[in-house]
């Protein structure tokens, strides 16, 4: 590398007089010595920004800031810009938010759900405000949002936006790859890059801090369903969960993905028709989605306790905040899945399975039954495969009727395996809407 070559000198500097207009004097490495028309001698360093040129000026005045440490601060600038930073940015960022006490994370987290997600027509992945809030750390307050303890907003309270690093990024995602949930931290990758880019167009940050991180972790294609065998241990082991066990067993009957389940109000459930409606801004491709129940599922639904709130949610402890701690919860399942298969065969083991497989399960217990492929795709709101394209711009069967045949099929096949009466295949049956 070539040695940086430097123009002035301290005896310069001190000569330098001024004159009719401010004049700059370069230095070298961006940095200038502006001699005022008073005769005041001060520092700034120009750079270039995103294709357009800046300027930032140093703090101080010359000569209680000399040569030497004018080169210095002007090196930690130029630096700062090579990492993505903007020093004169930064500066007018300190100034704006130097009185203003709500820029911690959690504030800033809490105002970017109330204004970003909630304005008309956005749909930012990930794409609910259940999943995103569960991502920033934060819960449902009230009309507000809050830290949720152990989440990432209690992990980082008290800390100003601006002040955390891409090192501090990395490090959780880091932790959530070294605890095996890597998909996980893809997940939380996306939604804290979507937040700081919400910040950086506020003003709030001068750089988003995410850009740059890769995914923390591959993900493959699963094609994991869970046997007839540990199906029956599943829905013994589930069974023996009050709280988390109704709504494991609803994502198995329904094939529906875990958050819209998580996310079902009372308001969604019609018992007189047996019709589950999850609306367009809860569902992942955006589109209302009707569920037809089973029997079997609409009493599972209606033996929850209605524990009221605004959100009126049905599986909740509160009303108002979804379910939490699913990762506990399916740990102490897989455990009493094991216990209960070393009940017959005491090396008995189960291949590791997350819960997303009891919706491949669902849509494979279907096709054994006889049910067509774009019928389970309905059933599983899919906008892809035999819908895509031009098929789904003109295609408005809503399928209600064949959904109801093949979900109230893979329910009984549930209920006949479950109860060990019958191990084979139940052919399907039409049924006409209630």
């Amino acid at each position: 590398m070539a040695k940086q070559v430097y123009r002035l000198t301290e005896a310069a500097v001190e000569r330098a007089k001024a004159g009719a207009a401010r004049k700059e004097i370069p230095d070298g490495g961006g940095l200038y010595l502006v001699v005022h028309t008073t005769g005041l001698k001060t520092w700034a360093v120009r750079y270039r920004r995103d294709g357009k040129p800046r300027k930032h000026t140093i703090a101080g005045t010359y000569p209680n800031v000399g040569l030497k440490t004018a080169r210095t601060l002007a090196k930690a600038a130029v630096e700062r810009v090579a990492y993505g930073g903007d020093p004169a940015a930064e500066k007018v960022y300190a100034r704006r938010t130097a009185a203003d006490k709500k820029t911690d994370f959690e504030s800033v987290a809490a105002e970017f759900l109330a204004r970003y997600i909630n304005k008309k027509r956005a749909r930012p992945r990930p794409r609910t405000l259940d999943e995103l809030a569960r991502h920033l750390g934060l819960a449902p307050q009230g009309d507000n949002w809050a830290a949720k303890k152990g989440g990432l907003a209690d992990r980082w309270r008290g800390r100003k936006v601006a002040e955390i690093t891409r090192g501090d990024i990395l490090g959780r995602l880091d932790d959530q790859v070294a605890r095996g949930i890597g998909a996980n931290a893809n997940r939380l990758r996306a939604a804290l890059l979507l937040f700081f880019g919400w910040c950086l167009r506020r003003g709030i940050v001068t750089s988003n801090p995410v850009i740059g991180i890769d995914r923390p972790a591959a993900e493959t294609a699963r094609d994991r369903i869970l046997s007839d065998e540990e199906f029956r241990l599943f829905w013994q082991g589930s069974g023996e969960d009050r709280l988390f066990g109704p709504l494991w067993r609803v994502l198995a009957l329904t094939g529906q993905r875990r958050d819209e389940a998580r996310g079902m109000t009372w308001r969604e459930i019609n018992t007189d028709h047996a019709l589950w409606t999850i609306p367009a801004g809860r569902t992942k491709n955006g589109r209302e989605h009707a569920v037809p129940l089973a029997p079997l599922t609409v009493e599972i639904i209606t033996s929850q306790p209605k524990i009221g709130g605004k959100r009126a949610l049905v599986f909740t402890t509160t009303g108002d905040t979804v379910l939490g701690g699913l990762s506990r919860a399916k740990a102490r399942l897989d455990a009493r899945m094991l216990a209960l298969a070393r009940h017959t065969s005491p090396k008995a083991a189960i291949e590791p399975w997350v819960i997303h497989d009891l919706r491949r399960t669902a849509a494979s217990g279907m096709a054994r039954l006889g049910v067509s492929l774009p019928v389970i795709e309905k059933v599983l709101n899919h906008t892809s495969g035999s819908f895509a394209g031009i098929v789904g711009v003109y295609q408005h069967h809503d399928f209600l009727d064949e959904k109801r045949a093949a979900l109230d099929a893979w329910a009984r096949h549930v209920q006949s395996l479950t109860s060990g009466t019958v191990n084979n295949v139940v052919p399907i049956t039409k049924r006409r809407r209630p």
